[in-house]
């Protein structure tokens, strides 16, 4: 389960860092259809379900560090001044 959670916080992170928030509603989509599989399979259904509220926390807390270092390191870094002629 940490890997898991890890794995989602680092996903979630790639995303803020690349694309707008629109871009978690998929990302959900595919935690849901995972749920639901792992669910159906015959594992124990309360454990799936914890497990994919962690997640989707895990997803969006990655994509808010994502986002909040984007704009840091936009902050930080000077643009390219533009080339005389």
């Amino acid at each position: 389960m940490p890997g898991l959670i890890l794995a989602t916080f680092f996903i979630g992170a790639a995303l803020g860092m690349r694309f707008n928030v629109l871009v978690l509603i998929p990302a959900f989509g595919v935690l849901v259809v995972a749920t639901l599989a792992a669910a159906s399979s015959g594992n124990n259904v309360s454990a799936c379900f914890i497990t994919a509220a962690l997640a989707f926390a895990g997803l969006q807390i990655g994509y808010l560090g994502g986002a909040v270092m984007l704009s840091y390191v936009k902050l930080r870094v000077p643009a390219k001044a533009a080339a005389p002629g």
